[in-house]
C-alpha cells in the first residue's frame, strides 16, 4: 500500500514538498477514542452556525466522556436530541446529558 502525503502548514504553498510516510493512516483509531461509545450524527439546517456548525456537517459523538466548559455537547430534549455549548447550560436546567461532540466532519465539495 502506498503511504500518505502529510504537509504541515509550511508546506501547503507546494505538494511537491510534502514528506512521504509508509503507513497505514487509521483515522478511526484517531476519530474514535472509544468506539464502542462513539456515534456519528449528520445535522441539518442553519441554527448551529453560532456554534460553527454548518448543514450537512458530521459531528463524532462520545457518550463516555465528561464535557469541558467549552465542549459542545447533544442534550436529550423533550422531543429531540439538542446542540448546545456545555457552558451555555444552565443547573437548572433538567436535560440529559446525551453526548459530547469530539469532532466534526465538513465536506468542500
Amino acid at each position: 500500500m502506498a503511504g500518505l502525503r502529510f504537509m504541515n502548514s509550511e508546506q501547503m504553498g507546494s505538494f511537491e514538498q510534502a514528506e512521504q510516510f509508509d503507513f497505514a493512516l487509521d483515522f478511526n483509531r484517531y476519530l474514535l477514542p472509544h468506539p464502542s461509545s462513539s456515534f456519528v450524527m449528520r445535522m441539518s439546517g442553519q441554527r448551529h452556525q453560532d456554534l460553527g456548525i454548518n448543514d450537512g456537517d458530521l459531528l463524532i459523538v462520545d457518550r463516555s466522556i465528561t464535557p469541558k466548559a467549552s465542549s459542545l455537547i447533544v442534550v436529550n430534549g423533550d422531543t429531540e436530541l439538542l446542540l448546545k455549548r456545555f457552558s451555555d447550560c444552565k443547573a437548572d436546567q433538567q436535560q440529559e446529558l446525551w453526548g459530547v461532540v469530539l469532532h466534526s466532519i465538513r465536506g468542500h465539495e
